[in-house]
């Protein structure tokens, strides 16, 4: 791990050591890492060429005055010192501000039903526990449930009777033994 370390300490500082850029005592342990790891060595052979090359031909291009460089640095220097404006596309503007307008309808929502006194609406499916009445037919394999006061329709051999009165002797209770919790209980 060490040698890992001590390598890639050595392939990170080497552009400054070939341009003798580097301290004294850091030049002698890039020195010592050059000799102890071939790695190191085929790296520093490398930069050393890409120098002799760069050397070669930038006298084809003209070596630039000191003067220019210090220009050219300072203006590199000023356009990375430039704070970068956020800007925003149409479609994002457009985008973030549903998403604004959505956030804000929900939070409407949501304040205006906690601070009202109104009651939520609970329907619950009907349920044989409020004294179902039976109808007593002519056929007695068959009995017809209904609600009282209720128009009742009443099969008989093929006709059908329409009751709008029933009568008690014909009615029979039924009790839900599985009774389902009234509201607030």
């Amino acid at each position: 791990m060490m040698r890992l370390i001590q390598i890639l300490y050595c392939r990170w500082r080497m552009v400054a050591y070939v341009n003798g850029e580097l301290s004294p005592a850091i030049r002698r342990r890039m020195a010592r890492y050059i000799e102890q790891y071939p790695a190191c060595y085929a790296e520093y052979r490398r930069q050393r060429e890409l120098r002799l090359e760069l050397s070669e031909r930038l006298p084809i291009y003209g070596i630039p005055q000191g003067g220019r460089i210090q220009q050219l640095w300072c203006s590199i220097e000023r356009e990375v010192a430039k704070p970068t404006r956020f800007r925003l596309t149409s479609s994002q503007i457009t985008i973030y501000g549903l998403i604004v307008v959505s956030l804000l309808w929900m939070i409407m929502h949501i304040i205006t039903l906690h601070q009202s006194n109104a009651m939520t609406l609970v329907i619950t499916p009907p349920t044989p526990d409020n004294a179902v009445q039976t109808i007593e037919t002519s056929n007695p394999n068959y009995t017809a449930p209904t609600m009282p006061p209720t128009v009742v329709a009443i099969a008989t051999s093929g006709h059908l009777m329409i009751a709008n009165q029933v009568l008690s002797e014909q009615t029979t209770i039924y009790q839900n033994p599985y009774p389902t919790p009234k509201l607030g209980e």
